[in-house]
């Protein structure tokens, strides 16, 4: 979905999946983005520039080691899920990156 300006609703993610680096990169339009599973373990950049993603994610995943700029430019308030409290802040953080 890399630079699709024309999804709004990210799809469910499968079980099967464990990196989705880079997956939502750019997808300006996109405004509902998917559950984040436990099997999730790479996440960098996965929403960066995705300016109209607002609001919660959720993430229940525990294992996630590569998260850099995966919410950068995004507009994400907070992140809900079984992830733990200081994963959640360290992700949440990187919204700020550029």
């Amino acid at each position: 979905f890399y630079e699709c300006i024309s999804i709004k609703e990210a799809p469910e993610l499968p079980l099967s999946v464990t990196y989705i680096g880079q997956t939502f990169w750019g997808c300006t339009s996109l405004t509902v983005p998917p559950v984040i599973h436990e099997n999730i373990t790479e996440m960098y950049a996965a929403f960066a520039g995705c300016s109209n993603l607002t609001g919660a994610i959720e993430i229940n995943s525990n294992r996630v080691y590569n998260y850099n700029y995966a919410l950068a430019g995004t507009n994400i308030t907070e992140i809900t899920g079984t992830m733990s409290d200081s994963l959640k802040e360290e992700i949440l953080a990187t919204k700020y990156e550029e």
